[in-house]
């Protein structure tokens, strides 16, 4: 008993066991570190278009992001939606993490953090066998603790830096000239 507790003390004060206010925070990730590209993401999903998404984009060459719900629009886990995310996958497409049920993470706790994230990944894995690295926290909110959960997870954050407003209710006339607007002084 005497040299487990040695072992748990000495573990504990060389810094190898951390606690919660010890760990590492996640990396983040708000642009494109590569001057004149873009990251094509998708949020909220999987939904009814992803399989036309990956296919256009097939297409034109050109690759994107999932960021993935388990249950937002619906589960993750359903036929349909599994039978997409796994396309999306097998045609070389990122997936990666939007928490389980969408919730704004800076709300919650570090265990309710650390479920939304747990749940989806898990989900991924699941359908993939590929455990996603990166999450979009929902609304692209995000604390230190949020940080240091995904820091926990081993999961790097990515925001944006472009809205094209979608989520607010901008008309697609409004997006194409956000993006037209965007692409002109962003060549």
């Amino acid at each position: 008993m005497l040299a487990v507790t040695t072992v748990i003390a000495s573990l504990a004060l060389s810094g190898i066991a951390q606690s919660p206010e010890k760990r590492d925070k996640a990396q983040l990730i708000t642009a494109c570190s590569v001057p004149n590209t873009v990251a094509l993401t998708f949020d909220d999903g999987p939904y009814i278009y992803m399989t036309g998404v990956v296919d256009t984009l097939n297409s034109a060459g050109a690759k994107g992001t999932f960021f993935l719900n388990g249950d937002n629009w619906s589960c993750i886990y359903d036929d349909a939606r599994a039978t997409q995310v796994q396309y999306a996958y097998d045609n070389g497409f990122q997936i990666a993490s939007h928490t389980w049920a969408h919730k704004d993470l800076t709300t919650l706790s570090q265990d309710e953090i650390d479920q939304q994230m747990s749940l989806t990944e898990e989900a991924i894995r699941k359908i993939t066998g590929a455990i996603p690295g990166f999450t979009r926290p929902p609304y692209g909110n995000y604390n230190d603790l949020v940080c240091e959960v995904a820091g926990s997870r081993g999961q790097t954050l990515v925001t944006w830096d472009f809205d094209s407003q979608d989520s607010a209710g901008a008309s697609v006339d409004q997006q194409k000239q956000l993006y037209d607007d965007v692409v002109e002084h962003h060549p």
